[in-house]
């Protein structure tokens, strides 16, 4: 069964001193299985049309303890729900602040494009490293929920990341697809635990009242390509890069 990787996104410079871009890895037989779990578990009483992290820590901040007991649990069960069907996760975290000053040269306009693109280029180049240390050598397929702000430029340079890849790695390109695939989470529940990771990594560092979720997630095997881009390697990058190519 062909390898899926299913990611999203959360954060941004108002969001917090990161922006992380996660993901979860699986067979497509075992998505098909945690989708079929992921629904029956929203269904049930009481029903939640989708999961989506933001505003199910709004929902809870009104509530009264009784709801949040409520909520806390269904998050319990979705959470579980995750750790038994995925194989294993990845994230890359990037400083925010940091990454605006030393790319303030940059059009103002374009630097989220480009924080969601170092961001996109980590967790894709991790990935494929993580699978060619397990001997894989088939075709992934990689879906991203839907960004229309980021998507379109994004798979505009893709042929240029998968380049800038396959020159690093050569064994990469047995990995990458001709394309990644951006779908909203409605079409693709799995995108929906993607967010539950990304949101939950966002916070790792917080005093936060959904620290029960790090319990269950914890049991998901991180890849070793996960990280933390920090300002010195910002400064490393932003050296190593001509400025022409990401203005």
């Amino acid at each position: 069964m062909p390898i899926q990787i299913f990611i999203d996104e959360s954060g941004g410079r108002t969001q917090g001193r990161y922006f992380v871009m996660a993901g979860l890895i699986s067979t497509a037989e075992k998505w098909a299985a945690f989708s079929d779990a992921w629904r029956g578990c929203l269904d049930r009483a009481p029903r939640w049309k989708s999961l989506h992290m933001t505003e199910v820590a709004s929902k809870r901040r009104r509530a009264g303890d009784e709801k949040r007991v409520v909520i806390e649990g269904k998050l319990l069960e979705l959470s579980a729900i995750i750790g038994e069907h995925v194989e294993a996760g990845i994230y890359i975290e990037i400083e925010v602040e940091p990454f605006y000053e030393v790319f303030k040269d940059f059009n103002p306009k374009r630097r989220m494009d480009w924080l969601y693109f170092y961001a996109f280029y980590g967790i894709m180049m991790g990935t494929c490293m993580d699978l060619l240390d397990a001997k894989v050598k088939e075709k992934l397929e990689i879906i991203f929920d839907e960004n229309k702000m980021h998507g379109p430029r994004t798979l505009q340079y893709y042929p240029l990341t998968r380049e800038f890849m396959r020159v690093q790695h050569p064994a990469s390109d047995l990995l990458l697809p001709p394309s990644p695939i951006f779908k909203t989470d409605d079409e693709f529940v799995p995108l929906q635990a993607a967010d539950l990771m990304a949101w939950s990594r966002l916070r790792a560092g917080d005093d936060f009242p959904f620290g029960f979720l790090f319990d269950t997630l914890k049991h998901i095997p991180l890849s070793q390509y996960s990280g933390t881009i920090n300002e010195q390697d910002i400064k490393t990058i932003r050296a190593g890069n001509k400025r022409e190519l990401y203005t």
